[in-house]
């Protein structure tokens, strides 16, 4: 990448901003980051990090330590980024001008400087020196000569190692080494050469082996870098997705390892040469006794402790215990403990805990992707901001609304993670028109590949495993297909002695894997970048399927040009579908996928269907997608698995679904289902889930139904009630006492017996291998005696226990001490189960774990909330017969939510939720609820019979929804109004029989209609208001006429096929209004309400913030023995701190008097005697008894003696009617008694104690 970084001025003397930086990645994922930094001079330098320490090279020593090459050939690679132009320009008439401007430029920049330059502090000063004014004037005018000095640069480059005398390769290598010595963990007896080599073999472009593939790719740089020196080629951005990859957790651990065994073999090689050197005639290295003796005990024995050197191989026996601590370590804290800092950007914070709260929080955990803790404290934003470059990698909605936002990211659903793996072939079922979710599929995602999803479109891996499958991808291997397949267009490979043929307008370099494979015409560039993207596709010709191909073609001041390949693993990859622009074979028949990169996708024509059937590869008409050669399989492959689960999230404001994100995985679900197996610390699960009506065709993809996290509740939109303003809900009491949002909370309890063991306490087992400590209590002992504990001194399973209740016990063996454990909190809880564990085979059990359960019915201040972000708190439970319910069918709703909740959130979906979820139920299927595409794949036609219909086959059978109209059976006479729950004020109509032609039965009121049957055809008919169908006999109401009016088709909008449309034709088919709403009546007074109301059916989630693990009062409780106050803190049982912030609010409201309240009499009231004459707090004390030596006793046994008064305010006894008297003034005609907060008279004895004296005004 090129970059632009003002830090770099501050490196060395004339630096300028401008680098050009490749992170350079070895087989085993070990990482070194290279810069190539441009100096004013026309120099550059070379730098790479050693233990933390980084350093910088003159490039010009770094090309001469890596092959044996003339000057000549030298020069002659580095030129070849001239044009013809350009070079046609270089006129000898011009050789004199250049020569003199070039010198000048060398004598300003001063080039006899140090070849080597560390970044320590007398760098980093003296590159302070220069001004960055000078800096930028200098980069500007260097900038200005033009590429026509590339000649010039490249005379300076290979000058400076003669000047330091560097000749030849072996002398340039030496000079390396001596300068490096120091750094290197290599013996003495080593040359300087050697130590050079293992400089270049260990940091220099370290992900190739061969010097010749080194010296090709760091000539690219330079030339690349020169370009963007004279402005021929832009900045790279380094906050696009485009230059990321991924640091994957087997990776780290990998690294991690490898280091600390490199650390130990270090120590053993240290060990033996000092053993050679002090020992030479006894230490033999090819005897394996003495080897076994070094690395078992670090040479602690034979001639190692004779030498005195076992100190030293104590260290290597250390470290070799202690390897699998620090692994254990780094895995528990995420804290990294390394020399060289492995390349990584933080050392903290690289494991976090896989909470298992939810499905989705669980299965997110495995799909985040984080920047780095280090960005988090930056100031900028620019690395938070969403770049289009990340379009269908990471999803734009997944991200938390607080401090991470931006910085913790997570992948798109089909996105995926290449590896050191050829991945299986992309296919489609040909079988089914439904297919296979998304792939390349997570491990991490439930997945079950004999259910169809009901997702047309998809992408699957192949059944089969075609050849290739499975191998480990080379990149030697992966360079030889990519040559034979680029000859016959002209690829002429790289080789000894092959100059290149031309510069990059004309001729483009090809890369693989960071390793130069030759060049190509810019002409045949195009047509040979569709020819490896249809074998990629296939897998043919060795090419893997998941090789990234990003042809970047030339433009002025553009990215610079190239073809650069990519199959190395952590990078991101997503399946796209070729068009026949690209692959004449692929047709809507027998489409063809590939996969493609961050960064070839930048430079690709991807079509982004709208989801409609009209797509060309779809519908199979011409193409007119112009110059795309590719399109999306779907048009949710943007979002995560976590955001594809949001109904309509395309109708929603974008801040609610990025809250629905979050909220989604807070919610009580089933986690999982080996609850009887588990010992989690903490696990929550709700009772009764049930699956959504309306859901996304990734619900069934990812089999959510075997965790699901909600129910399907009828909710009004209605302001009933003073309980329902802002955020607040109000749940139908019937509906909680039935079993909605019914939860439990799992805790799980250590009893460790075993704790404080020594072997000075005897036996502490029995026989039968029960820990006697365990054992219960004697049972001629009432005393001992617990109901909730059993014999052996565990609790019943099942057993309920209640705040405070002992249910387990312990004994010590030795000093008969025991130890009770007790229910701690206020709330009641069951033994679900109790383990009994030992720490291995052989020993006994001495550890027991105990599950508690905690039921948790919904209460006053949980929170809930809808899959369209609009969290609410429960503000009251109402009674059932309290509650509005519909005219019609008698519906009373489960929730009431607030109109206001919308109007400025915008969640429409929640809007559409509600009439299709409603629909659904009358219907008896699912609706489909995906966003950018039609609400159903098979709509059902306007009126239905449930004789007729069959039962909505989903994945893993047939299921009906779970809805008490789609599962009753077909009736055929209409409900009377007079059999529902009739409130007070609403007379009884009588029953009105119905025929099939009769429709609706009609009665006096308003409210007076009939539920309608799913088996009746449209109850609106085309007869007079107040007939039927055949005859004009049967009496109707004025209200059913309307009704029936109101729903007639002929009256509905004009048929526009959208969504809401279609919903609403199908509620008018099944007798309900078109728009969703309802004629309510009042469940307190009996009256119809002037609206209608907005009634449907809406998925809510019940989310894990409870009252009951919040809520934190007291009346009495501890307090703090210093000061007397109330402690503050949930755990502790303390109250919610009044503080300063708290008290300014009383002031400003004008409630001063509340501070009293507040602050003195239920904080630490307390009275005290104080002397009114003398203002002394601490003088007044009780008067001594008289009496001799009795009275002095008694006066020190009560502490009265060194003026100490005790007991104020809680003196009993005979001293509670002793006088009390002031010490200063000798008398007690002054002393009152007054009421103060303790802390004051704390304050006066803290200000006595350094003689600063208090009076008080009385």
């Amino acid at each position: 990448m090129n970059l632009r970084r003002p830090s770099l001025l501050k490196k060395g003397l004339n630096f300028s901003d401008m680098a050009t930086i490749i992170r350079c990645v070895r087989t085993d994922q070990s990482a070194i980051t290279n810069k190539l930094i441009y100096v004013n001079d026309g120099n550059a330098c070379f730098s790479f990090s050693l233990r933390r320490q980084e350093y910088f090279i003159p490039v010009g020593i770094i090309l001469k330590c890596l092959m044996d090459v003339s000057d000549a050939e030298l020069y002659e690679h580095l030129t070849a980024i001239l044009t013809a132009e350009q070079a046609a320009a270089d006129t000898p008439e011009n050789d004199d001008q250049q020569s003199t401007l070039a010198e000048t430029a060398l004598v300003t920049a001063g080039v006899g400087a140090a070849g080597v330059v560390a970044a320590a502090a007398a760098g980093a000063a003296a590159g302070g020196e220069t001004s960055s004014a000078s800096a930028s004037a200098s980069a500007a005018a260097a900038a200005k000569l033009g590429t026509q000095f590339v000649r010039e640069r490249a005379l300076v480059l290979l000058s400076h190692p003669h000047r330091l005398g560097l000749f030849t390769r072996m002398e340039c290598l030496a000079y390396l080494g001596k300068n490096f010595r120091p750094a290197m963990d290599v013996l003495e007896s080593k040359s300087d050469a050697y130590v050079g080599q293992q400089v270049i073999s260990e940091y220099v472009l370290v992900h190739l082996d061969k010097p010749k593939d080194k010296l090709r790719l760091l000539v690219f740089m330079l030339q690349k870098l020169w370009s963007f020196v004279d402005g021929l080629s832009q900045e790279d951005n380094q906050d696009t997705l485009m230059h990321h990859e991924l640091y994957l957790p087997g990776h780290i651990l990998n690294i991690f390892v490898k280091e600390k065994l490199q650390g130990y073999l270090q120590k053993i090689q240290n060990h033996a040469a000092q053993e050679l050197v002090n020992n030479p005639t006894t230490t033999d290295l090819r005897a394996s006794n003495w080897l076994r003796r070094l690395i078992e005990s670090g040479g602690a024995g034979g001639a190692a402790s004779r030498s005195g050197a076992a100190g030293a191989g104590g260290g290597v026996g250390l470290g070799m215990a202690y390897l699998g601590k620090d692994i254990e370590y780094m895995l528990n804290t995420g804290n990294l403990s390394s020399p060289s800092g492995l390349d990584l950007s933080q050392r903290t914070g690289l494991t976090i805990m896989a909470d298992k709260l939810n499905w989705h929080r669980y299965l997110s955990h495995f799909r985040s992707v984080h920047r780095g803790a280090f960005f988090s404290t930056l100031r900028t934003t620019t690395v938070r901001k969403l770049l289009p470059e990340s379009w269908g990698f990471m999803c734009p909605v997944h991200t938390p609304d607080g401090a991470p936002c931006g910085l913790l990211n997570h992948l798109a659903a089909p996105c995926t993670v290449a590896t050191d793996l050829t991945p299986p072939p992309l296919s489609s079922s040909s079988s089914s028109s439904a297919l296979l979710p998304s792939t390349p599929r997570s491990p991490h995602l439930p997945h079950t590949p004999s259910t169809p999803a009901a997702t047309p479109g998809a992408v699957v891996l192949a059944s089969g495993l075609g050849s290739g499958v499975g191998a480990v991808k080379s990149r030697d291997a992966v360079g030889r297909a990519v040559l034979r397949c680029l000859a016959p267009f002209g690829l002429a490979a790289v080789g000894a002695g092959v100059p290149p043929p031309g510069p990059p307008p004309v001729f483009l370099i090809v890369i693989v894997d960071g390793c130069v494979l030759g060049h190509i015409h810019a002409d045949m560039a195009p047509g040979a970048v569709k020819h490896l993207r249809c074998l990629k596709a296939t897998g043919e010709a060795g090419i893997p399927r998941d090789l990234e191909v990003a042809f970047i073609p030339f433009s002025q001041q553009g990215t610079f040009p190239g073809i650069f390949l990519f199959s190395a693993p952590a990078r991101f990859v997503r399946p796209v579908r070729q068009l026949p622009s690209l692959n004449p074979k692929a047709t809507a028949a027998a489409p063809t996928f590939e996969l493609i990169g961050s960064l070839e996708q930048v430079f690709l024509d991807v079509l982004c269907p709208d989801g409609s059937s009209s797509s060309p590869t779809r519908s199979g008409q011409a193409s007119t997608t112009g110059s795309a050669t590719h399109e999306e399989v779907r048009p949710t492959d943007i979002l995560s698995v976590m955001a594809s689960l949001t109904p309509w999230s395309d109708y929603n404001q974008s801040p609610r679904n990025m809250y629905q994100c979050q909220m989604g995985k807070q919610t009580m679900g089933m986690p999982l289902h080996s609850f009887p197996f588990r010992n989690d610390n903490k696990l929550y699960r709700l009772q009764t889930p049930q699956t959504p009506i309306a859901r996304t065709t990734a619900y069934d993809d990812y089999a959510m139904d075997n965790f699901p996290t909600g129910a399907n509740a009828v909710v009004a939109v209605l302001a009933y009630t003073g309980y329902d303003m802002e955020d607040a809900m109000i749940i139908n009491k019937s509906s909680m006492e039935r079993g909605f949002g019914h939860g439990y909370i799992y805790k799980n309890e250590l009893i460790d017996a075993s704790q404080g063991a020594s072997a000075s306490r005897g036996a502490r087992f029995t026989p039968s291998g029960l820990p006697v400590q365990m054992l219960g209590r004697p049972a001629n002992s009432r005393r001992f005696q617990k109901p909730s504990i059993d014999s052996d001194g565990l609790p019943r399973p099942g057993e309920h226990i209640s705040s405070g209740d002992v249910y387990a016990c312990t004994i010590n063996t030795v000093t008969g001490k025991a130890d009770e454990t007790k229910l701690k909190g206020s709330e009641d809880a069951i033994i679900d189960a109790v383990t009994v564990i030992g720490t291995g085979p052989k020993t006994a059990l001495t550890k027991a774990s105990v599950r508690l359960r905690f039921g948790r019915m919904p209460q006053i201040g949980d929170k809930f909330s809808s899959r369209h972000g609009q969290k609410g708190v429960l503000s009251q439970l109402w009674p059932d017969v309290d509650m509005p319910f519909a005219s019609s069918s008698g519906m009373r709703p489960d929730i009431i939510i607030n109109p206001h909740a919308f109007p400025s959130r915008m969640t429409i979906g929640m809007l559409v939720e509600s009439v299709a979820a409603k629909s659904g139920a009358l219907h008896g299927n699912f609706v489909d609820a995906s966003p950018f595409r039609p609400s159903t794949l098979n709509p059902p036609p306007l009126t239905m019979s449930l004789k007729s219909r069959q039962p909505a086959t989903r994945r893993g059978g047939s299921r009906m929804a779970r809805s008490s109209v789609a599962a009753s059976p077909a009736v055929s006479t209409p409900v009377p109004h007079s059999k529902l729950q009739r409130p007070v004020g609403v007379p009884a109509t009588p029953a009105t029989p119905a025929t099939p032609a009769a429709g609706a039965a009609g009665g006096a009121g308003k409210g007076a209609g009939s539920f309608t049957p799913l088996d009746l055809p449209n109850p609106v008919s085309s007869a007079k208001p107040g007939q039927t169908a055949k005859a004009a006999a049967t009496p109707a109401g004025p209200a059913a006429a309307a009704a029936a009016g109101a729903g007639c088709e002929s009256n509905l909008p004009q048929n526009r096929g959208d969504l809401v449309d279609t919903f609403g034709r199908q509620l008018v088919s099944k007798g309900f209004s078109y728009y969703g709403t309802e004629t309510m009546y009042s469940g307190v007074y009996g009256t119809e309400m002037e609206c209608d109301i907005y009634l449907g059916v809406v998925y809510y989630q019940r989310l894990r913030h409870m009252v009951s693990d919040k809520f934190q009062v007291r009346s009495t409780g501890p307090v703090n023995p210093l000061t007397q106050q109330p402690v503050k803190g949930r755990s502790r049982g303390g109250g919610v701190r009044f503080g300063e912030m708290e008290r300014d609010a009383m002031l400003s409201h004008g409630a001063a008097f509340l501070l009293h309240d507040r602050l003195h009499t239920c904080s630490d009231y307390h009275t005290t005697d104080v002397c009114s004459l003398c203002g002394s707090l601490l003088a007044p004390a009780l008067a001594l008894p008289r009496g001799g030596a009795a009275g002095s006793d008694a006066a020190a046994a009560l502490g009265l003696g060194l003026g100490v008064g005790v007991g104020y305010g809680t003196v009993g006894g005979e001293l509670r009617q002793k006088k009390m008297v002031c010490r200063v003034c000798g008398t007690g005609r002054g002393v009152v008694r007054v009421a103060m907060p303790f802390v004051f008279k704390y304050l006066a004895a803290e200000l006595a104690a350094m003689n600063i004296k208090l009076t008080l005004g009385v």
